[in-house]
């Protein structure tokens, strides 16, 4: 999956399911989501729970880390890591 689509779908959801439940407004792809007040432990755990549902991957406990979800291209960054065979 190209990193836009993840992106997109990322964004959808955080969107969607994040910001709406705290009455907070869009942030855009590079917007930090910790300044937005957006990201608490619960949220964190949706949005991992919804990655690996979505896109079929297992994220490891070690990419469960700050900068990792700092935004939503890093999300789908780090989404992206996880995806990829072993090699």
């Amino acid at each position: 999956m190209k990193s836009g689509s993840i992106e997109s779908l990322v964004e959808e959801f955080i969107t969607d399911q994040v910001l709406a439940a705290r009455n907070l407004g869009p942030v855009g792809i590079d917007e930090s989501l910790f300044r937005a007040g957006a990201l608490d432990s619960i949220s964190v755990a949706r949005i991992v729970a919804f990655c690996e549902e979505r896109f079929s991957i297992m994220i490891p406990d070690e990419e469960i880390v700050p900068e990792h979800f700092e935004t939503i291209r890093a999300i789908a960054q780090m989404v992206e890591r996880c995806g990829r065979p072993d090699d």
